[in-house]
């Protein structure tokens, strides 16, 4: 089987406070690496996340997978075996990406790395 690395160089929950000012609060996994089988997958949990806050995901692998954002019903979904996932949270097919989400619902999220190719990507 292929086992790919996976460097999570940072994620960041960054929130704004109402009135327009601004406070960061940030959660960060730091630099871990976990490991990705051929036909499997690693799920982290995000945790709770606020209405309005935005999540920046930073991440490099040694080969393409896909990243991709859940809310707690699409994760149990995920589970099942379903394949639904916030498809503007996501990347795909990719061995590195920085971006920036606004999370639009309150909800728990989680963030799966893909290599079971269980999202069709």
């Amino acid at each position: 089987m292929r086992k790919i690395s996976l460097l999570i160089t940072s994620l960041m929950l960054l929130s704004l406070m109402p009135l327009g000012i601004i406070q960061n609060s940030e959660a960060s996994l730091g630099q871990n690496s976990i490991s990705v089988n051929s036909g499997s997958y690693q799920a982290i949990s995000l945790g709770n996340i606020d209405s309005g806050n935005e999540l920046e995901v930073e991440y490099s692998v040694d080969g393409d997978i896909d990243v991709l954002l859940l809310n707690s019903a699409q994760y149990s979904a995920w589970l099942n075996g379903g394949s639904t996932h916030i498809e503007s949270g996501s990347d795909y097919d990719g061995d590195s990406d920085s971006y920036v989400f606004a999370i639009g619902q309150t909800d728990s999220y989680y963030m799966i790395f893909d290599n079971s190719n269980q999202a069709g990507f």
